[in-house]
């Protein structure tokens, strides 16, 4: 199993969880793992993390790492279904609207979900499913991973069930 991984999973460890500076393993494992290709880094979201002027940044810039390409035939199509579903859930009121969705599409989002669909990849991602109910007039004002890939068939863990999956001490 390939596992591909949103950029929140990188920039929570490094700001919070795992810092550069004070875990160096787990940063080694995690260079480990995108370099065997056993977790993917899609170009788009490694363009969203090499944008900022971080540790971080630095960091992915000098890794030697394959992208995921997200500009093929496969994704593109799943891209398409990506939409479908995303603008369903706008006109049902889950969502607030279509500034909601023009934000949504403006990031590394959709195509992660659309390359893991493309792709048999288990989406790796720190954020949750809204479960709750959304106000019925409002909706949600931010369209979150889990709840799109739910709707297409692609499954979402963290990065720790991640690499229990991957036995992967660090």
């Amino acid at each position: 199993m390939k596992y591909a991984i949103d950029s929140n999973i990188l920039i929570t460890a490094s700001n919070n969880t795992y810092p550069l500076d004070v875990f160096p393993s787990f940063w080694e494992k995690i260079s480990s793992l995108l370099m065997s290709g056993d977790i993917i880094i899609i170009d788009k979201v490694y363009d969203e993390v090499i944008q900022g002027t971080d540790h971080l940044s630095n960091w992915l810039k000098n890794e030697k790492i394959n992208k995921g390409p997200t500009g093929t035939v496969n994704v593109n199509t799943s891209l398409a279904f990506v939409s479908d579903i995303s603008q369903g859930l706008v006109k049902s009121n889950f969502y607030s609207g279509q500034q909601t969705l023009d934000v949504f599409f403006r990031g590394a989002d959709p195509y992660l979900i659309a390359f893991c669909k493309a792709n048999g990849c288990v989406c790796v991602t720190e954020e949750t499913i809204n479960n709750m109910q959304p106000n019925q007039r409002k909706g949600f004002s931010r369209i979150k991973i889990p709840d799109i890939a739910a709707k297409v068939g692609v499954t979402c863990i963290n990065t720790i069930e991640m690499l229990r999956r991957l036995k992967t001490l660090i």
